[in-house]
């Protein structure tokens, strides 16, 4: 099963995976840093909020009509205050819900955000805007019991609710916040930025919540950033499980390694490679023909001469490597860019007048049915040959053996490194020199060659 399953306390309540006493065993595990921090982090918008009000009001008026002229059915927040543990009945509780988020709302407001990367505060900091909210350590257990009753109510009423899930959503970040607890906001840090291409990446839009969370102009992002993956493991620690094995042939250095996961590990394991030194070359091209620099960072990789080089370089490889020859692009735009470039120039056909072509496709079904391609053209006796575009981190680049004459020769042309500029690439960097006294750059490096060197670099 995926590893957030395992790793994601939401995941492993909805789907009731049950670790104690069980032998976890994670493959591939030189992605699981960045798994343990994914799942041990959370974001809320604006427009989530919103939806969420909305939700407690169908709530309130599912209530009202089933239970007409109970007490507390008055409609105003006032009755409670906000203070969930004076809830006397369901529909109180629903008014202390509604009161939070509506605070939760003008708390997120009144953050002010000078720069356009957003602004970033501590960990605790998601402590002090909950309790501005009346929400804390005495009462969050209330509050998620009454959010779980009104997500029942909704999904079994027939009427239909948000289909963003807002109320599961603002469910989950309490959750994440007080199960970590207040020695685990060193951590964390609150990230709050505004989104003003929110429109365009939110495909569905509820159909009976009001204009404001219909089409909000842009929205605002609270944040809740885990840059620890030792704080998702030390989770598996406390669920009680036997015992936990990482298995990958790139997890060295092991050191770095169970230091970013902050847990010993009392039996380590690390053979040398199956490949002799003797069978297999690596080197680094700088040029490619007519003397032009490969270089394929954000500044240069879709200048056409830096194109034309390349296509010129591979087409040379080609030329050269018998059998299966594999190229891996940093990225889809670029591996799309560079297919686009040398079918307008010509160079695809050159290409494939040597060996059959094949990329990458993002479909499952499609996958299958190009690998499958790929490797009959190796087998097929009139050719005996095929050349496949990849992209790092892709389905091809994890997972699969290309033995033999299925992969004789692999070409890189390009790490996929983090957007240096992303507040959360930037954070992780932060945090990295606060921790180890050390280069983030380093660390960024270590991340992606670590997750692409089962590949020789041609």
């Amino acid at each position: 099963m995926p590893y957030n399953y395992i790793l994601d306390v939401k995941s492993r309540r909805a789907h009731g995976i049950e670790l104690r006493n069980n032998v976890v065993i994670f493959d591939e595990a030189h992605n699981i840093e960045k798994m343990c921090e994914d799942s041990a982090s959370v974001d809320l918008t604006s427009y989530d909020i919103a939806c969420c009000i909305e939700d407690v009001n169908k709530c309130i008026e599912i209530h009202r009509k089933l239970n007409d002229g109970l007490p507390g059915d008055g409609g105003d927040v006032s009755v409670v205050g906000g203070d969930i543990t004076r809830v006397d009945n369901d529909l109180e509780g629903m008014f202390c819900v509604k009161a939070i988020l509506l605070a939760l709302e003008k708390q997120l407001d009144s953050i002010t955000i000078q720069a356009a990367q957003g602004v970033t505060k501590p960990g605790g900091f998601i402590h002090e805007v909950f309790a501005e909210c009346q929400l804390k350590c005495d009462n969050y257990l209330l509050v998620l019991e009454e959010c779980d009753k009104m997500l029942l109510q909704l999904t079994t009423d027939g009427s239909g609710f948000n289909r963003s899930f807002s109320l599961q959503k603002f469910s989950d970040m309490i959750r994440t916040v007080f199960s970590a607890g207040y020695e685990s906001v060193s951590c964390y840090k609150v990230h709050v930025s505004v989104q003003s291409d929110f429109l365009r990446r939110k495909q569905r839009v509820d159909t009976w919540t009001s204009k404001r969370t219909k089409q909000p102009d842009t929205v605002r992002v609270l944040s809740y950033w885990c840059f620890s993956p030792g704080h998702a493991m030390e989770d598996l620690r406390r669920q009680g499980v036997h015992c936990v094995i990482l298995t990958s042939g790139t997890l060295s250095p092991l050191s770095t390694f169970s230091s970013e996961l902050k847990i010993p590990f009392p039996v380590s394991i690390e053979s040398s490679h199956v490949i002799e030194r003797h069978q297999m070359m690596c080197g680094v091209l700088t040029c490619g023909p007519g003397n032009i620099t490969l270089n394929s960072s954000y500044q240069t990789r879709f200048n056409r001469d830096y194109l034309q080089s390349l296509g010129n370089a591979v087409f040379g490889f080609s030329q050269t490597v018998p059998q299966g020859l594999l190229v891996f692009f940093s990225s889809y735009p670029l591996m799309n860019k560079c297919v686009e470039t040398w079918q307008e120039n010509g160079m695809w056909e050159r290409l494939r007048g040597i060996k059959p072509v094949f990329v990458e496709p993002k479909g499952k079904n499609d996958f299958n049915q190009t690998i499958d391609g790929y490797y009959e053209k190796i087998r097929d006796p009139e050719h005996n040959a095929a050349v496949f575009f990849a992209v790092c981190r892709g389905k091809v680049a994890e997972g699969l053996d290309f033995a033999d004459m299925n992969g004789r020769a692999v070409v890189i042309t390009g790490l996929p490194f983090p957007p240096r500029m992303e507040p959360k690439v930037q954070l992780k960097m932060e945090y990295l020199d606060e921790q180890i006294k050390g280069s983030g750059k380093k660390h960024e490096k270590k991340e992606e060659v670590g997750a692409n060197s089962q590949f020789p670099l041609v």
